[in-house]
């Protein structure tokens, strides 16, 4: 009986500030992170990674990959950041659309209806390297609990969290942001 394990890495520390030329590049730190949690994946059998369009995470596939064995690699507009859905008290206070985050929701249930499928055959590898909100949003709908849910949690910049999908397809979060990879002075969230 074989198992599909999804492997979801958020993107490395970046560049925030919007004026700037690099902006939403990796940072020399951002570099450094997504060459530990490459190291950290290849301990896998990735056969498969897809990649957010944004620059952040299409740089930090480009130094995961290399520590894979010859995976096939494909990137993916829909899985770019965004937000899926807010509390209506912070949608107020940060003055956003209803039909944005709608959008947004329904592209990020388009992804997961694609990739969380059920095991078939032997056991599977497969990451996607994108965004701590859809990261955090796909882990809610995994567990079954209300997708609101995904605000109240955070997670760390080239973490790595793994769901295992059966044949029947129950699934598992069998880990979530982790981090021991990275050591406690080079992690960050922003």
């Amino acid at each position: 009986m074989g198992i599909k394990y999804i492997h979801l890495i958020r993107h490395g520390q970046y560049h925030t500030d919007k004026q700037k030329v690099n902006y939403g590049q990796l940072t020399s730190l951002g570099r450094y992170q997504a060459k530990r949690v490459g190291k950290r994946l290849a301990e896998y059998d990735v056969r498969k990674v897809f990649v957010s369009t944004m620059i952040r995470a299409q740089e930090t596939a480009d130094s995961v990959v290399p520590f894979l064995v010859a995976p096939k690699v494909g990137n993916s507009n829909l899985l770019v950041e965004g937000i899926p859905e807010f509390p209506d008290r912070l949608i107020k206070k940060y003055d956003l659309k209803k039909t944005h985050l709608a959008k947004t929701k329904s592209r990020m249930n388009k992804v997961f209806k694609r990739f969380f499928t059920r095991a078939r055959g032997k056991d599977q590898h497969i990451a996607l390297v994108c965004h701590g909100n859809v990261i955090r949003y796909f882990v809610t709908k995994a567990l079954g609990v209300s997708t609101a849910a995904w605000t109240e949690f955070d997670i760390y910049q080239c973490s790595l969290s793994t769901i295992s999908i059966d044949e029947s397809g129950r699934m598992k979060v069998v880990s979530f942001g982790e981090v021991g990879h990275i050591p406690t002075s080079k992690r960050t969230f922003i």
